[in-house]
């Protein structure tokens, strides 16, 4: 940079910032990122800049090649500790990309694993949690009481804890002999209202669900369950206060949607190879980190 004349970084800084606004207005209208803290990886948003920097006026296809690789890294540790080799090979990547030598930004990102739902410690501050949050805001939550829209960005301020909830909540767990670290996953997290988080308390998932249903109907709460990624089947278990079960099945769901965000794309391809396969072939294996247990994050 010390060979560059002024006005050659003058102009680079400009570029820059109109780059990063159009990655801003990105994430905020195709993926529907409430704020900067909601990002699983900080680091997603460098590369997102220099697409926008060398393609400025993406295709429908294009945007939609964008969204798929940030799900896709969003899912991966492949952001944590990123190295100065994989920022030459992200580059690359994104040029190849812009110059529509490839039609996907290819990365060495790893496919998530359900798995991760039932075993991730919920905390504001981890990844995982984070691309939780962030598939929440996609389907746009329902408050299971009021049936009022979540207001995720105000849900993720440090004020406004309360806004997350156990599905199961904690207290109840804990007198029925569960671990602490067992009932704080990512699986068990939803989003409500902090006057709807109160009305439920410590009461079991039999009991809360039951009065939803007879205060709202059936048919209506089940909406409300569906907009917050909780199905049919997790509902069932709920409604057993089988926490296993419900857990098993909410990752389910949760890596469903997942792989739907991830996928899209290959969606019918005539190679005869299922989506997963097709990513497989440009992915590798990896975990995400559990991150601390945040205990006062939720009730």
């Amino acid at each position: 940079m010390r060979q560059l004349d002024s006005q050659h970084l003058r102009e680079a800084v400009s570029e820059a910032g109109k780059a990063a606004e159009r990655a801003v207005d990105f994430l905020y209208t195709q993926i529907r990122t409430p704020k900067a803290e909601a990002l699983p990886y900080y680091n997603q948003f460098a590369v997102l800049v220099e697409v926008f920097r060398q393609l400025p006026k993406p295709t429908t296809a294009q945007f939609d090649a964008v969204a798929r690789w940030f799900w896709l890294t969003a899912s991966s540790e492949y952001f944590k500790g990123w190295r100065e080799s994989q920022m030459g090979s992200d580059l690359q990547s994104v040029t190849s990309f812009a110059e529509g030598s490839t039609q996907e930004i290819e990365t060495a990102a790893a496919l998530p694993r359900n798995v991760l739902w039932q075993r991730s410690a919920f905390s504001r501050q981890n990844a995982i949690s984070k691309l939780l949050v962030l598939m929440l805001s996609y389907e746009g939550p329902l408050d299971l009481n009021t049936g009022r829209r979540i207001d995720v960005g105000r849900a993720l301020s440090s004020q406004n804890g309360k806004q997350f909830h156990h599905f199961f909540p904690r207290a109840w767990l804990r007198r029925q002999g569960m671990s602490a670290a067992r009932s704080n996953v990512c699986g068990n997290l939803v989003m409500l209202t902090a006057l709807s988080n109160n009305w439920i308390s410590d009461r079991a998932p039999s009991r809360y669900l039951k009065d939803l249903a007879e205060l709202n109907g059936e048919d209506v709460l089940r909406a409300r369950l569906r907009s917050c990624l909780v199905e049919e089947d997790a509902y069932q278990a709920a409604l057993q206060d089988d926490y296993d079960a419900f857990l098993r099945a909410r990752a389910e769901t949760l890596h469903r949607r997942l792989m739907e965000l991830i996928d899209s794309a290959a969606e019918g391809s005539s190679s005869g190879q299922t989506d997963g396969e097709m990513l497989a072939e440009l992915t590798a294996g990896s975990s995400l980190d559990d991150g601390p247990v945040d205990r006062d994050s939720a009730d």
